[in-house]
Formats: C-alpha cells, structure tokens, sequence
C-alpha cells in the first residue's frame, strides 16, 4: 500500500508534465491560427462604424458571413438565435419546470427558407411537434453537423447572386478568410451590429423606436453571443422574463 501510493502519484506527475505541455501548444497554435485566418476581418474591425440596421433579412443567410468571419462565440447559438425569433413570433414557448428550460411549438408551422427549416425540424425532432425539448440538449449532431448548416447557408447565398469562394469556408492559400466583394458591405455592417451590441448600455439614443427592432437586436445578440451584454437597454423594450431567459442561454448553455 505504501509503495503503491507513490507510483500512483508519480504516475500522475509525469503524465500531467507530458500533458499540459501538448495543450499549450495547442492553444497557442489556435491562436495563431486565429489571428491568420481573421486577419482581413481585423482590418474591417478596426475601421468599422456603429450599424443600427438589421443587415440579413434571414437569419440563416447571416450565418455563414458570422461564423466564417469569427464574429459567433459558439454556433450552436445559432439555434438559440431561432428559438428566440420563434418565441418573439409566438410559434415557440419556451418555459421553466424543476429549474429546467424547455421548448414547446405552440402551432405548426411551415416556414419558406429552407436553413430555418432545416434548423426548426432538428430541434423538435422532425415532427414531433408536441414533445418539450429540453433547450440545454440543443447540439449540432450527426443529422445536422456544422458542415451542412454552413452548406446549406452557403448555397443559399449563392442563389442570391453572391459570388462566393469555391469553399464553404472561404480560406485561402494562407489560411486566411477571404471576404467576397459583393459581401463585403454586408460584413461591414455585421460588425458595426456587433460593435453597437456590445456597446449598447452607453448609448441612449431613442432614434429607433419600433420594440421589434429592439427584439431582432437581442437574436442578433444572441447569434453573436453577446446577449447578457444587452441585458439592461433591452429591458427597457422587451419583457425581463424573455430577457432573463436568453441572458441566461448566452452566459451558460447547460441551465
């Protein structure tokens, strides 16, 4: 017993020296990665103004500039993004039992663009309308991957007359995102949203004063993942309980 007890932590020692190393590595490798791939973004950050505007009409067609751009903290709010535009539309309740969020459709629905189709039937579980769904199990899986997500916003895109890259990550020779030209203006505007969101607290001005606009800006948020730094301008416009809520899933996916 007292030569085992020794081993074991030796053991441990010498596998958590061979392990941190490899991990730091790692992380240091993904910041440089980071910092290659986002470098045409960061110009376009540095120059970039306020924009109070929605830039995409749909969701689904912002997703692929936000994510290949590294404006989204996590890709999974996409869905968290589409379960608060479907709460504000009334077609989704989303409610609290036992200290546990779920969903729940309140009517059936069919929708026109295939992304929020796509999005809406891998949440509710292709048709089965009338079950809850717990919301912290929301994950991308192996029926819907972020690979066919980004594809199917890609090709929406396409549709649309972009001219976009021969992939759908738009990574060049260097690693680096390539901002399509004719998309440009709409990555601008992206991340003047973005920079506006995550200033919201410090601007006052009333110049927009439809609630709607105030509730896209909080899907908006939450797509970027910046929702609980909207928290206390919104509350103005939007009911605390929705607020709270959405805060709540920015913060911390498993409630």
């Amino acid at each position: 017993m007292y030569v085992i007890v020794p081993l074991i932590l030796a053991f441990l020692m010498v596998a958590s020296f061979r392990y941190f190393p490899v991990k730091i590595a790692k992380y240091i490798k993904k910041k440089a990665d980071d910092k290659a791939r986002y470098q045409n973004v960061e110009k376009l950050e540095k120059d970039s103004m306020y924009f109070r505007e929605i830039p995409f009409e749909n969701l689904g067609d912002a997703f692929w500039l936000s994510y290949c751009a590294g404006l989204m903290e996590n890709p999974e709010d996409i869905f968290y993004a589409f379960l608060l535009k479907w709460h504000i539309d009334g077609n989704v309740e989303v409610y609290k039992k036992h200290n546990i969020y779920y969903a729940q459709v309140k009517k059936k629905i069919s929708y026109t663009d295939t992304f929020e189709t796509k999005v809406f039937k891998h949440i509710f579980l292709w048709g089965a309308f009338k079950t809850p769904v717990k919301i912290s199990r929301i994950r991308f899986s192996k029926s819907l991957t972020l690979t066919k997500l980004l594809r199917i916003s890609y090709y929406n895109l396409k549709a649309q007359g972009y001219a976009l890259p021969n992939n759908i990550y738009a990574i060049d020779n260097t690693g680096a995102f390539t901002v399509p030209d004719d998309l440009k203006p709409k990555l601008e505007a992206l991340i003047g949203l973005k920079k506006f969101l995550e200033e919201f607290t410090l601007i006052y001005e009333k110049s927009v004063e439809a609630v709607h606009l105030y509730e896209m800006y909080l899907v908006y948020a939450e797509l970027f993942g910046i929702a609980d730094k909207t928290e206390e301008e919104l509350s103005r416009y939007i009911s605390p309980e929705l607020i709270s809520f959405y805060v709540n899933q920015s913060k911390n996916k498993e409630i």
